[in-house]
């Protein structure tokens, strides 16, 4: 997204350009196929952007510096402040977005923390993401891996008879905000369509869900990559919460950041 989680962000002044492939190509695209057959295989599971309304904000678990990979503004580019729903749980080895309690085991090195403020469809969210590309501004294209409390009014949800209108209309609220093109990430990208589409119904410890996933295509000179898979999904919370996660992987992707998705996919589950 173009700013994360595989999606494209603007920079921001005084950003240290951080290039994770350096001078060398792109990783191979499997000859072109679509990884999206692979997002398949979450129906046996128990679950980059440029953001229009919001900024996107990056820290590594290294250190306390912060760099936001997405922006709308010079004014979206502002130190955001803490907020206690998009912190890993102290206490255990999971992140947990603390209003929902959805939470899952975080994967190990390249993926770093993402701390994200203002993600259309979520109103809170904890999860990690993969440099992927780096552009002459400064932002980049990531893979990311977002779980959190949903915004029930953005995507229409009103309960469990609600799920499978509620997953489309994420799909369609992270499409419509996530995918342009640099450098000032105001257009959608050339081409860009949505294909391989598969749903399920799926349950996470009680919690009734639903997930879709898909591939996202594009034709335009403007980036390297030339598309990714997604996968969303919807699930009922209780107490009149809903939770979901957002995942994107760009084809140039090796398999095994792949691998390490859907172990992180596998451990979801709600304390």
């Amino acid at each position: 997204m173009g700013q994360p989680p595989g999606h494209p962000g603007a920079g921001y002044p005084g950003a240290v350009p951080y290039s994770p492939y350096g001078q060398q190509q792109l990783p191979p695209t499997n000859n072109g196929s679509s990884k999206a057959w692979i997002w398949g295989g979450l129906a046996g599971l128990v679950v980059v952007a440029l953001m229009v309304t919001g900024v996107l904000y990056f820290t590594s678990s290294g250190g306390d510096e912060q760099a936001p990979v997405a922006e709308t503004s010079e004014s979206a580019a502002e130190e955001p402040t803490e907020d206690p729903t998009t912190e890993p749980d102290p206490n255990t080895e999971l992140y947990t977005e603390h209003i929902t309690g959805l939470s899952y085991e975080p994967m190990e090195d390249p993926w770093r923390e993402a701390v994200v403020t203002g993600m259309p469809g979520f109103h809170g969210v904890v999860g990690q993401y993969l440099d992927v590309l780096e552009f002459d501004s400064g932002s980049g294209w990531v893979a990311s891996f977002l779980v959190g409390e949903l915004d029930a009014d953005a995507i229409g949800y009103t309960g469990e008879d609600s799920l499978e209108a509620a997953v489309e209309a994420f799909a369609d609220v992270i499409d419509d905000n996530n995918y342009h093109a640099p450098p000032d990430f105001t257009e959608q990208l050339d081409g860009f369509e949505r294909s391989d589409i598969s749903m399920e119904e799926y349950n996470v410890e009680g919690h009734n869900g639903m997930w879709m996933s898909y591939h996202l295509s594009w034709d335009d000179d403007r980036i390297e990559e030339t598309g990714e898979s997604v996968a969303v999904g919807v699930v009922d919370a209780g107490d009149g919460l809903v939770a979901g996660f957002f995942l994107s992987l760009p084809d140039s992707v090796p398999d095994s950041r792949l691998d390490q998705m859907l172990a992180a996919l596998d451990s979801l589950t709600f304390i």
